[in-house]
């Protein structure tokens, strides 16, 4: 019993007309009614009663159009995930991506990823700094170009800082900032060992800036800094997510004092698949 019988029979069962029939599956009739008694001699069974005047199924007929049905319908289903296998769109995908660069930008490159491979599934997994314990498991990793330096890797491009104030600040009228716009403000910072990449980064910029203004310590994390921030109680280095979800007045940092640079890094060697079609996937759009 072949598939293209089984389309054959279904055809007949449905319209109960060989001539119909074969002008659906666009073939003569005679070797559609051919192929009908090839499949009744192979199952032993009358699956049409046949006169002059009209065509029905018999008991067996019956029987094999539901049965006939699901058949075509898990053999369908098997050839496109078999397609998906072929072309790279059925795998798993394990993918690291640094929680202070997951930025909406990503998120939207990641949505069109899968509906285009609607077979690959991808296990992400956000991190904070512990990237040494997790590389190894990983297929793909959004981190900073400085953490990853032996990777291949494409440049996703360039995130600006900002810095969160309430709206009566000083400095909201200003376009851009830099790090020593900071001096004598009150920084509403994250702890010791918990600093986010984007206050590391400002930081980093002005090794004499933390003596010239105050901090304070917030176990909160960024959403009650910026709630401190909005209440007037400080200021808060942010990132343009952040700013996009809490609504928070901001002001950018300028690209000299500090813009987040993320990448994908991937193994350049034993690619499966998926991997290989998230690679070509980035690399698209990034191209437009």
């Amino acid at each position: 019993m072949e598939i293209r019988q089984l389309r054959y029979f279904l055809a007949v069962a449905e319209s109960l007309n060989f001539t119909a029939a074969a002008k659906k599956l666009g073939i003569a009739q005679p070797p559609l009614s051919t192929q009908i008694k090839q499949l009744e001699k192979q199952i032993g069974q009358t699956l049409f009663y046949r006169s002059s005047r009209k065509v029905e199924l018999t008991d067996a007929g019956r029987l094999l159009s539901l049965e006939a049905a699901c058949m075509l319908e898990q053999a369908d289903l098997l050839s496109a995930k078999m397609a998906d296998l072929r072309d790279g769109r059925s795998a798993c995908v394990t993918v690291g991506i640094a929680r202070d660069l997951a930025t909406m930008q990503i998120a939207r490159m990641f949505r069109k990823f899968t509906r285009k491979h609607r077979g690959v599934r991808c296990d992400i997994q956000f991190f904070d700094s512990n990237l040494c314990e997790i590389q190894d498991r990983m297929d793909i990793l959004v981190v900073d170009r400085a953490e990853m330096p032996e990777w291949p890797a494409l440049d996703l491009g360039m995130a600006p800082l900002y810095l969160a104030i309430c709206r009566k600040h000083r400095l909201a009228d200003r376009e851009s900032i830099q790090t020593c716009d900071l001096s004598g403000e009150h920084l509403l910072q994250s702890p010791p060992g918990f600093q986010t990449r984007a206050e590391r980064l400002i930081l980093a910029g002005d090794p004499q800036l933390p003596s010239r203004l105050s901090t304070e310590w917030v176990k909160g994390g960024v959403d009650e800094r910026v709630w401190r921030a909005e209440a007037g109680l400080g200021v808060a280095i942010v990132t343009e997510e952040d700013t996009a979800r809490s609504g928070i007045t901001a002001v950018k940092f300028s690209e000299e004092a500090g813009m987040i640079r993320p990448i994908l890094a991937y193994r350049e060697e034993n690619h499966h698949t998926g991997v290989t079609a998230m690679i070509a996937h980035f690399k698209e759009c990034l191209t437009r």
